[in-house]
């Protein structure tokens, strides 16, 4: 019981300090140009929320998902081979940075068209 305890209050607090952050960054590139601005926070948003994967010794191909911030750092402390870092680090946070940054111009795209 206490495990889930546990867990529970990790991932919340994740959470938290991800949503603190966001925030923080939105309030720092607030005078900065538009598509500047959806260009950070969508880095922030990848980092944070995007998922990679951390290589494992067990079978070949095998891999953990985690949050891409997660899985850089424990990708560095484990010196993972360059190759799988590359796969699931660094691919990953390509993919998310590209789908996310996409989703929030054409949102921004959509909201400045419907005020006109």
């Amino acid at each position: 019981m206490f495990d889930y305890f546990i867990i529970l209050l990790i991932t919340v607090g994740y959470l938290g300090l991800s949503y603190i952050t966001i925030r923080q960054v939105r309030k720092w590139t607030k005078s900065t140009s538009n598509y500047c601005r959806e260009i950070i926070i969508s880095l922030s948003y990848t980092l944070f929320f995007g998922i990679g994967l951390v290589a494992s010794g067990g079978g070949p191909g095998f891999g953990f998902p985690c949050p891409i911030l997660l899985a850089g750092a424990l990708g560095i402390i484990f010196e993972i081979p360059f190759e799988q870092f590359l796969k699931g680090v660094i691919y990953s946070f390509i993919f998310w940075w590209v789908l996310i940054l996409l989703i929030s111009l054409i949102r921004n795209k959509l909201r400045t068209k419907s005020t006109k």
